[in-house]
């Protein structure tokens, strides 16, 4: 996991420092956000980075602070912290960052959507 925007491009160079590794990014949907351009990048230059998304739907941390400030989010207010219906594997499509590459899916958890969580929903 990285701080926020780091991991593609940390990601990226990696790949370009060992070509024909696996390079992963680890990262949360808010951090993702604020790189997305660098899929891009990565296929101008042919850098397979495999992206795993964190996809709490939220700025987790951010939330995390408000809640133990005493922020009541039971009131149904998020307070600027939700970050849902955000698809981040149709970004990547239409990005098309996905070239020759596998492409993107889409994994759920199976408390959240009630498949196995080795499904890609279509």
């Amino acid at each position: 996991m990285t701080q926020l925007g780091f991991g593609l491009p940390w990601a990226m160079t990696l790949q370009l420092l060992h070509p024909g590794k696996p390079v992963f990014n680890v990262t949360g949907d808010g951090a993702f956000g604020f790189s997305l351009q660098e899929l891009d990048t990565a296929r101008r230059y042919g850098l397979p980075v495999i992206n795993v998304i964190h996809n709490n739907a939220s700025w987790g941390i951010i939330k995390l602070a408000y809640e133990k400030g005493g922020f009541d989010f039971a009131s149904g207010n998020d307070f600027g912290t939700s970050l849902e219906g955000t698809r981040y594997a149709d970004i990547a499509a239409a990005s098309i960052a996905t070239g020759r590459w596998s492409r993107p899916s889409r994994r759920c958890s199976p408390r959240s959507s009630g498949r196995s969580g080795r499904e890609s929903p279509r």
